[in-house]
């Protein structure tokens, strides 16, 4: 099943989920800034993406610059 980490505040995730609702696929959401993931959950989730811990971050927000 697919998971969606979800912010309803970021227009990109916004526009995944409407992708996801318009399949017919099936997902969870997981608001993550309700419920964060765990040290070992966000490696895992790295590891499975192949990505560098700076690039999940939203670098455009305020409390980054």
């Amino acid at each position: 099943m697919i998971q969606i980490y979800h912010n309803p505040r970021c227009g990109k995730s916004r526009n995944a989920l409407a992708l996801l609702e318009a399949s017919a696929k099936e997902y969870t959401i997981i608001k993550y800034l309700d419920n964060p993931p765990t040290v070992e959950e966000l490696k895992s989730l790295l590891a499975k993406l192949n990505l560098k811990p700076i690039e999940l971050i939203r670098q455009k927000e305020k409390i980054w610059i």
